[in-house]
């Protein structure tokens, strides 16, 4: 396995700071969970085959993704809450170093006021049949019909409606009517690839937090429906794409002239030292190589959709501050004061051995990877068809051979099946413990497929067809 790009660390004093709260770097975060790889479908990496992105695991993070938001959408809309983004705290695996495990929802610790104004609903109405009767049921423990019967006997008395709830469900489980679901667990999978992978997918989730965030408020406010949300969320992650794209392919391209700068420059500069004899025209081509340089050097330091910066750039060379002020002259300066103007600078340039620059390379390159991999996804997407039929292909109904879209009704079945407890049945294991199985037990991106459905233009939710983990239609025994 080759080294990790240097592109991919934090600065020390970041890492020192993210190492004292999450643990050091490839050991996964203390703050965080990892869940058993049989009830997630996770996809390990196989650090084996070298830092390479595994074009499958992308796409089906980014299909896996926009699935999941317009999930999260039906759900707010049936349960009538807002939904919010809370402290990630679940994992699905632990990547080795200079690999990342990435979530592929954009919210994987959902929040929710839907027990807040279950509460609110009791109080004013009682415990209805049809809305929060069936939420209590599956939401708290023993809730069984002599405590219904007591709670809406005294459903007017604020403070004993909030003691009763409050005493049959743990705060984790309160502020989310997820909490301890298979659609949990499910959004909280991981899917393992090297640094950059994880490291675009911040820059996107930076970008597209904001816009899912009203997106659902505006779905939670009725004013769009899950389709709509979904559509919309679409043509602003392509519109990133194509930006990060064009972007990347032009650092790719300006490093490759960076390098060449440098290379020159360093020969120019070793060649020529103060008292040396120095021809105009070579010196005129140094200058414009050193202008050149600093622009890239600007270029490099500078936020771009997609790209990060390249901090690094400003170790490339210790006397930046001595090139600036040699090539700040006025342009009616002579060639013999430019001359002379070098060689009284010259003693101050700390001319450095020349590096290689491929493993800048190899970071802009992956992250390039990673971002065609999720645009060719979202694509699929683009089509209108391919959102309309999202509803009925996870929550559809199958009737004699064919499958229909739920009824109000039925939906509501089954959004109330999500938030059934689903306990961790196994305990987490260790890496090698993991490695050391067959290929039907370790479900890696190599073991794993995903089934295609006919119609449908793009990859379906995850379908796991190992022994150990297996995903069935309709969404109750999906999520």
């Amino acid at each position: 396995m080759s080294a990790p790009s240097e592109l991919s660390r934090l600065r020390p004093s970041t890492m020192a700071k993210t190492e004292s709260i999450y643990g050091a770097a490839g050991a996964g975060s203390s703050s965080r969970k990892i869940l058993p790889i049989e009830e997630t479908p996770s996809i390990v990496v196989d650090a084996s085959l070298g830092r390479e992105i595994n074009i499958e695991a992308t796409r089906i993070k980014t299909s896996e993704k926009l699935i999941t938001f317009f999930t999260d959408n039906i759900l707010q809309a049936d349960l009538e809450c807002q939904t919010t983004r809370g402290k990630t705290d679940l994992q699905g695996s632990q990547a080795p170093r200079g690999f990342q495990a990435a979530h592929y929802s954009l919210d994987p610790n959902l929040l929710d006021d839907s027990l807040d104004r279950i509460e609110e609903r009791v109080i004013s109405v009682g415990v209805t049949p049809k809305k929060s009767a069936p939420f209590l049921r599956a939401r708290l423990r023993d809730f069984n019909t002599p405590e219904k019967k007591l709670l809406d006997s005294q459903h007017t008395d604020k403070t004993f409606v909030h003691t009763f709830i409050r005493e049959r469900i743990l705060s984790r489980e309160a502020a989310s009517a997820i909490a301890g679901t298979h659609y949990e667990k499910r959004r909280n999978a991981t899917f393992e690839n090297p640094d950059e992978s994880n490291q675009f997918d911040c820059l996107l989730e930076a970008y597209i937090r904001p816009i899912s965030d009203d997106l659902k408020k505006r779905n939670a406010n009725k004013e769009i429906d899950a389709e709509e949300a979904t559509r919309r969320l679409v043509g602003h992650m392509l519109q990133f794409y194509r930006e990060s794209i064009a972007n990347l392919q032009k650092r790719l391209g300006l490093l490759k002239e960076f390098h060449a700068l440098e290379t020159r420059i360093i020969a120019f500069e070793n060649s020529y030292g103060p008292n040396d004899d120095i021809t105009f025209d070579l010196l005129q081509t140094y200058l414009g190589d050193v202008k050149q340089l600093l622009e890239l050097k600007r270029d490099f330091l500078s936020k771009q959709t997609g790209v990060h910066c390249w901090r690094d750039v400003r170790e490339r060379r210790s006397d930046f501050y001595h090139l600036n002020r040699l090539v700040n002259y006025l342009p009616e300066t002579s060639q013999a004061d430019l001359i002379q103007r070098y060689k009284g600078f010259r003693p101050y340039l700390q001319t450095p051995a020349l590096e290689e620059i491929s493993a800048h390379l190899l970071h802009y390159q992956l992250c390039l990877t990673e971002a065609q991999a999720q645009q060719q996804e979202t694509l699929l997407f683009e089509n209108a068809a391919a959102i309309d039929n999202l509803r009925t292909l996870i929550f559809g109904i199958n009737d004699r051979g064919s499958r229909r879209p739920p009824s109000p009704e039925e939906l509501h079945s089954q959004v109330l099946d999500m938030l059934k407890f689903s306990p961790i049945k196994s305990h987490p294991r260790k890496r090698h413990e993991r490695e050391a199985e067959d290929e039907t037990a370790m479900p890696t991106s190599k073991a794993r497929r995903t089934i295609k459905f006919q119609d449908s233009p793009f990859h379906p939710p995850l379908q796991d067809l190992t022994n150990k983990f297996t995903f069935e239609f309709p969404a109750s025994k999906l999520f």
